[in-house]
């Protein structure tokens, strides 16, 4: 009985040996529930924004905010847009990929911490994935891909940079490498999103605290305490300083190209005698497309290395199904084979199809891919997991089941809304035209008076809700509903946001200041209700502030 005890501590402290072993093997109970866990925030979050009628259009539109971003120091935000703006990944699948960023950034502080019990690994893995702290940046206003990138970023440099002054003997060449890539590590999640460029030094004061905890006040002496501060300040000093330099970079050769694009790059870059005419302007020009249009190399780049990252789990568990006996092998490479094919390969096929109308099924199919490959994730110890009985299994299984229908309903739901808004915008657009050719047109239009704006929506507002008559950008709903995050939604906006309302508007450029008269109001709204092609022809509703509202349900107002 003593050999066995023996036996199994010092079976249980050996130490996990490979990448894919650690990966797989550590923490897998708590991976599981914490994967459970960040698909029903995922859902969540997936159902608040696309209800919120944005159409998603911090991935799906393309030039969204760029100058904006580059001129607030963002300009990896811009490479990132691009990768995911040519449709290749569903925005879901974005989000899926920023929840498996903050998963793996996770585990990383969880080997730095050398926490070995799986209990506290799960807590602690949870309250990292699902903080408060992220709601934020999964916002639609946010882009997804950015904020995980650049919080992994961040991490990496808090450890890069512990790792350089822990105490451990280092070569100067392997110390200067350590410090210069923490630096490197900081500037660029910086660039990514500032909020998350504090967490290098928060990483590298939780080190200093666990080395304190473990050996005391020697930690504290007067020559390691300003031996560290000292190399603190200075890696995270080289990070600021070359964030600050590649935005001056950057927004210099923006700025330039922009001014240079307008009369550079007219005429041949040839003249007819054959000599090359490359001026400053047009270098300037060509620089500036380099370096920010989608179908260049950068970003084509960055696009393998988001693929690449993505495939890393699946390559894992070929790793392990290749070292495995062959029954496992099988389970194992079958499983790291369909991943590999769910994450990478037919989303990608799915992306590049422009059929009309397609969008709805593919992003379907794209979840129901990727959902298989988390349920297989959490699943990839299923010998182990039906030894604990066949009860234990089943309940078990009809959880996660559960769970998963849970959420690909709620997306489902959001890819059905989608599509309702591109209708209704449809529609909108189609009836712009319409009252464009109004012969009564005239008798509501006055010079000075605000623009006509269209508002598709799902319903009417109740007498107790706030009225329509708001500045254009806020759309039919209030802007604490639509900025609705993961953990920080109330039941009253979640409510609002099941109505289907949508925030979509169109302006229409012909001022209308007449339409406070009632019986203006009714001789422009009578023909209009008998135009097709409305929902309904009771289904406008037109307010004196010159809204338009187009109630897109079954009843009419």
């Amino acid at each position: 009985m003593v050999q066995s005890e023996s036996s199994k501590v010092v079976a249980n402290s050996q130490p996990i040996c490979g990448w894919s072993e650690y990966l797989i093997g550590h923490h897998r109970d708590g991976l599981l529930v914490v994967i459970l866990l960040c698909l029903i925030a995922y859902g969540f979050v997936m159902f608040n924004m696309t209800l919120a009628g944005d159409d998603w259009s911090a991935v799906w539109k393309e030039g969204n905010q760029y100058d904006v971003v580059v001129s607030l120091g963002r300009w990896l935000q811009r490479y990132i847009w691009m990768v995911f703006a040519d449709k290749l990944f569903a925005p879901a699948f974005t989000l899926s990929f920023m929840v498996a960023l903050w998963l793996v950034g996770g585990l990383l502080a969880l080997r730095f911490l050398v926490v070995d019990d799986r209990f506290a690994g799960f807590a602690f893995l949870g309250l990292f994935v699902l903080t408060p702290f992220w709601a934020e940046m999964v916002n639609f206003k946010n882009n997804h891909p950015n904020a995980g990138l650049a919080t992994l970023l961040a991490l990496a440099s808090g450890l890069l940079a512990w790792r350089m002054v822990q105490g451990q003997p280092l070569g100067l060449l392997k110390a200067l490498s350590l410090g210069l890539a923490s630096s490197l590590c900081l500037a660029l999640s910086a660039s990514g999103y500032q909020a998350m460029a504090p967490m290098a030094p928060m990483i590298f004061l939780l080190g200093w605290m666990r080395a304190l905890l473990r050996n005391g006040f020697d930690e504290v002496a007067p020559t390691i305490f300003v031996k560290r501060l000292a190399l603190m300040v200075v890696i995270f000093g080289c990070g600021i300083f070359l964030y600050g330099l590649s935005v001056y970079v950057t927004q210099t050769a923006y700025g330039l190209g922009q001014m240079a694009k307008g009369y550079a790059l007219s005429g041949s870059l040839v003249s007819s005698t054959g000599e090359l005419q490359m001026t400053l302007a047009r270098f300037l020009a060509y620089f500036e497309q380099f370096l920010f249009l989608p179908q260049h190399l950068v970003p084509q780049f960055a696009k393998w290395l988001f693929l690449g990252l993505l495939a890393v789990y699946p390559l894992a568990l070929i790793h392990r199904g290749s070292k495995q006996k062959p029954l496992n092998a099988v389970w194992y490479i079958g499983v790291g084979l369909l991943l590999a094919c769910g994450f990478l390969v037919l989303p990608w096929l799915l992306g590049i199809m422009r059929t009309p109308n397609s969008y709805r099924y593919n992003g379907i199919v794209s979840l129901a891919l990727a959902y298989a490959g988390f349920a297989l994730l959490a699943l990839e110890g299923a010998p182990r997991l039906l030894t604990g009985g066949l009860i234990g299994g089943l309940m078990k299984g009809l959880a996660l089941t559960l769970i998963l229908i849970f959420v690909f309903q709620h997306n489902a739901a959001s890819f059905v809304t989608y599509n309702l808004n591109r209708r209704d915008w449809s529609i909108a657009t189609r009836m712009i035209e319409r009252i464009e050719a109004m012969s009564d047109l005239e008798a509501v239009t006055e010079n000075g008076a605000k623009p006509l704006i269209v508002y598709p929506v799902g319903r009417l507002p109740t007498a107790s809700e706030r009225p329509y008559a708001m500045p254009a950008h806020a759309g039919p709903m209030d802007s604490s509903i639509v900025e609705c995050g993961v953990l920080n939604c109330h039941p009253t906006r979640l409510y609002n946001l099941l109505q289907l309302s949508a925030s979509n508007t169109i302006r229409f450029d012909r001022p209308t200041g007449r339409l406070r008269d009632k019986e203006v109001r009714r001789l422009f709204r009578d023909p209009l209700s008998a135009m097709q092609p409305w929902p309904h022809p009771t289904s406008i509703k037109l307010l004196p502030e010159g809204i338009l509202i187009v109630l897109l349900g079954d009843d009419g107002p």
